[in-house]
């Protein structure tokens, strides 16, 4: 009798841990697709991150268009991650559209948002610039892929990889951005985004081709940051270890 009451108890116990788990995982789901999807488009960098292409929020006034999102600080763009459902916005990582590119926006004006993602206003878009992209933290902590995306990645006699032209697919799902490095760290993040542990002492060349904007990783193999063409040149080749 003591045996039979242990099992119903451990089976009651994971009976309930299981529909825990399950109403757990439901209320995500309906969370997520309680979340706006109002932006232009939406991409899964080679990170892993998320990057929201021209974020957009409904016309207050009641028009039944789309106005753009604008830009107030780190704390909009925060707003914009948590608008759309994703986890923290990454520092660093938000373009503007520029001037002379924008198209004409209905009334003339963009939403500012809060960081919680609720509705803070309107204002000109002469005041504040239009959010092109931005990227933002995934929600979920499922591994990532070893990136693929380089012109080439051979491996060598000694059982090193050469990646030539590592690139990061980012800010609008159409445009490959060259990677760049200030130092050691950034070069094996390079690697680590690759799938590798580290870069070879001295095995990076730099090529002055490319975009106008370069994407830095961190020691991990993250977004970090934008940086002008400028100011960095596009690592040409990189010789990675496993």
């Amino acid at each position: 009798m003591k045996k039979l009451l242990l099992g119903s108890l451990l089976l009651g116990s994971i009976s309930s841990y299981s529909m825990e788990s399950f109403n757990i995982a439901l209320s995500q789901d309906r969370e997520l697709l309680e979340n706006s999807k109002n932006y232009e488009a939406k991409f899964t960098n080679d990170d892993g991150s998320i990057t929201i292409y021209r974020p957009k929020f409904s016309d207050p006034n009641g028009s039944g268009t789309n106005l753009r999102i604008g830009e107030n600080g780190p704390a909009s763009l925060q707003g914009i991650c948590k608008l759309f459902g994703f986890g923290p916005y990454i520092m660093n990582s938000a373009l503007d559209q520029p001037g002379e590119d924008r198209p004409w926006f209905p009334s003339g004006e963009l939403v500012l948002l809060s960081a919680e993602g609720k509705y803070a206003g309107v204002e000109s878009y002469s005041d504040h610039d239009a959010v092109e992209s931005v990227i933002c933290s995934p929600i979920s902590k499922t591994k990532v892929a070893p990136s693929k995306n380089a012109s080439s990645i051979t491996t060598l006699d000694d059982g090193s990889v050469s990646i030539v032209e590592p690139m990061f697919s980012t800010p609008d799902g159409h445009r490959k951005v060259h990677l760049t490095a200030k130092d050691d760290s950034g070069r094996d993040g390079i690697c680590k985004l690759f799938g590798f542990s580290k870069h070879v002492k001295n095995s990076a060349h730099y090529d002055g081709r490319g975009t106008y904007l370069f994407v830095i990783l961190s020691s991990e193999g993250k977004f970090k940051n934008f940086i002008s063409g400028d100011n960095a040149y596009a690592i040409e080749r990189l010789v990675c270890i496993k």
